[in-house]
């Protein structure tokens, strides 16, 4: 049996438009990539939810190195673009996974 993190659908998120009452299951990446569409990531259980939130920020720091390391007008342009850039996480996922 093999299981990809990156590719198979075991995130539980919840989309800003609808409003959803059941959860849609993402792959880490497109979780990631579409984290601007995604209200909230949650699980029944608010231990996996929390292990998520945290596997997924570490993603994003070592995808995005320079997060740590700048200054904050770097990271008001992150925040402003309002997503992840689709063509450095896949590139991370590429050689990484």
């Amino acid at each position: 049996m093999n299981f990809d993190l990156r590719e198979q659908e075991w995130i539980p998120c919840f989309y800003r438009e609808p409003v959803q009452t059941e959860p849609v299951y993402l792959s880490m990446e497109s979780v990631l990539i579409n984290a601007h569409k995604i209200r909230e990531v949650r699980d029944e259980s608010p231990c996996v939810t929390a292990s998520l939130i945290r596997l997924l920020s570490a993603v994003l720091y070592d995808c995005f190195p320079w997060a740590r390391e700048t200054g904050d007008d770097e990271l008001e342009r992150l925040w402003k673009e309002n997503q992840f850039s689709a063509e450095t996480l896949r590139e991370y996922f590429d050689n990484r996974l």
